[in-house]
């Protein structure tokens, strides 16, 4: 795309490498098109739009269909109902005896694929597990991202490619 048509610098973002914390994933990038109009453009899979267009809620639908759809695009299921996972999760609520014990592995399950890290301000930032401190600039700012040359993480100076835990604090 851009070696057809020209970049508008500063709006190109990368949601895949660094997916936003709903688990959002996209290429966005705006270029000047025909008659020197400012065009947006996302780029993702047909997976990554039904979590855009639904939530995350249409990614269980999507896996458990095996992304198959009928003729209008929408996700072949027994339960059409987006929030069939909801239900299945209240079922296994139901099941078990011991609530605070579901709800850790909920939650371990729902974030096991990404990883919390901290600013020294304070700022929560998530990022997808394996992060490295170049991840983790990058989702700070571009510009940070762009001009790292270092990392402290908690504190200790370590190499760009440690791979980020949660609760660390990265500067």
């Amino acid at each position: 795309i851009h070696t057809t048509w020209s970049m508008v610098p500063g709006r190109f973002k990368d949601y895949i490498s660094t997916p936003k914390q709903n688990d959002y994933r996209s290429i966005h990038t705006t270029i000047v098109g025909p008659s020197r109009q400012r065009v947006e453009l996302q780029i993702r899979t047909r997976e990554m739009n039904k979590i855009a267009e639904y939530g995350v809620a249409a990614h269980s639908i999507y896996k458990d269909t095996g992304g198959k759809t009928n003729g209008a695009g929408h996700a072949i299921s027994k339960e059409t109902n987006a929030y069939a996972w909801l239900r299945r999760t209240i079922e296994q609520l139901a099941e078990g005896d011991n609530p605070e014990d579901f709800l850790e592995n909920t939650k371990l399950e729902l974030f096991q694929d990404q990883v919390f890290c901290f600013t020294p301000k304070g700022m929560l930032i998530a990022l997808p597990r394996g992060a490295t401190p170049i991840d983790f600039a990058y989702a700070v700012h571009t510009d940070v991202g762009d001009t790292c040359v270092g990392a402290k993480v908690n504190g200790r100076i370590m190499p760009l490619m440690t791979e980020l835990k949660n609760g660390d604090e990265v500067e």
